[in-house]
């Protein structure tokens, strides 16, 4: 569209275009629910290297 633009790094960005997530916000998400805190207990336990 005429006058439209795209965000030139989206990892660094949580939302889209107000309505829509990235996808540095599903990882964080995707990390809540495998490792805490959003599963109680965690679904995977935390990997220290």
């Amino acid at each position: 569209m005429s006058g439209a633009s795209a965000c030139s790094n989206p990892a660094s960005h949580l939302s889209w275009d107000g309505i829509h997530l990235t996808e540095a916000s599903y990882g964080h998400i995707a990390k809540g629910w495998l490792y805490g805190p959003f599963a109680d207990p965690p679904i995977l336990e935390t990997r220290h290297h």
